[in-house]
């Protein structure tokens, strides 16, 4: 894994996605849930914003957005702003770095954190700290992979049980996931979004995207993410 590749360098790998990511269902799902949750001038953050696939989606929406981009990696923002135009980018170490008053607390409408919860050490006190950062009515997205989903229990199957990301120190299946936010940190859970039941390979085909979706739905347990929408009331 490298942080130090070149501008022009794609074919590296960031502290947890390739820098030539692409396009997939899930970043749709996750712009329209913006989109939706937000409205057409809103400020938007996207705590690990990745190579942009997401901000590019919400950018074609709307040219009104604020988009403010936050990363661990540097260049990975690089080439998010390389593919869309953000607003403002931040490079950060951890997700508590956020809580700054430059930041200008209480202004964000929507606050996306996408399958990043997984890798920080405090989970509660960095949910706790993106709700400060929100406007009064605003909404964090928040997406965690779902450990009990298909293609890691078929893996781990096969594998004895070794299937398992190293970056991720916290992990939480459906039942804990809701348990956490709404006993622990006594969030207002307004919806939980369904997104995909993954089958490598088969799931990279669009035509095939309606059916991966509508299986979740039926059978959430098996979803590839555990997904809520927290109100900021």
């Amino acid at each position: 894994m490298s942080n130090n590749a070149s501008p022009s360098d794609t074919t590296k790998t960031s502290i947890h996605i390739p820098y030539d990511l692409p396009m997939r269902p899930y970043h749709k799902l996750m712009a329209r849930l913006v989109n939706q949750y937000s409205p057409r001038d809103g400020r938007i953050l996207d705590v690990g914003c990745g190579v942009g696939n997401m901000l590019e989606l919400v950018r074609r929406d709307s040219e009104a957005f604020e988009l403010v981009g936050a990363d661990i990696d540097q260049h990975c923002l690089d080439l998010a702003t390389a593919r869309v135009r953000i607003d403002r980018t931040i490079r950060i170490g951890d997700v508590l770095d956020l809580v700054d008053p430059t930041l200008d607390a209480g202004k964000f409408d929507v606050i996306v954190l996408s399958h990043v919860l997984e890798h920080v050490y405090r989970p509660y006190d960095t949910v706790r700290a993106l709700m400060s950062l929100l406007r009064p009515g605003g909404n964090l997205i928040l997406a965690v992979p779902n450990p009990v989903r298909l293609d890691v229990m078929a893996y781990n199957l096969i594998r004895r049980f070794d299937k398992v990301n190293k970056g991720h120190v916290q992990t939480w299946d459906r039942a804990t996931w809701r348990n956490f936010l709404e006993n622990i940190l006594e969030l207002n859970v307004i919806a939980y979004p369904i997104d995909f039941i993954r089958i490598p390979v088969v799931d990279k085909l669009q035509c095939l995207h309606p059916i991966l979706h509508a299986g979740a739905v039926v059978f959430p347990g098996f979803a590839r993410s555990c997904m809520a929408i927290v109100k900021n009331s």
